[in-house]
């Protein structure tokens, strides 16, 4: 038993190391996101003072091809990131709308 678990031991690191660096691409992908708030909430205010609609799906399928074009190098499948952006865009769009409502 003892044995078995000492053989581990390398593993054990590994993963401690592989989750610290997610844990710090998380803190990234955070701080990215809430930068990209910070825009959105710029945006849905220059929109509201031009009385333009929130949505703007044109734009939003542009983002969406971006990522897709960007993505294309890998390892995640484009289709995968697109998902990813569509939750992404589904949401500051519904945080732009109660932010113009306020």
């Amino acid at each position: 038993m003892a044995r078995a678990a000492s053989e581990h031991g390398p593993v054990d690191q590994k993963l401690v190391e592989c989750r610290k660096s997610i844990d710090e691409t998380d803190q990234q992908i955070v701080r990215l996101l809430n930068q990209r708030a910070k825009i959105v909430a710029e945006v849905g205010q220059i929109k509201k003072a031009a009385r333009m609609p929130v949505t703007v799906p044109a734009r939003e399928q542009q983002v969406l091809d971006q990522v897709r074009q960007m993505g294309s190098a890998g390892p995640l499948p484009a289709t995968v990131l697109r998902r990813i952006y569509e939750t992404i865009v589904h949401e500051m769009r519904s945080w732009e709308e109660a932010l113009t409502h306020e």
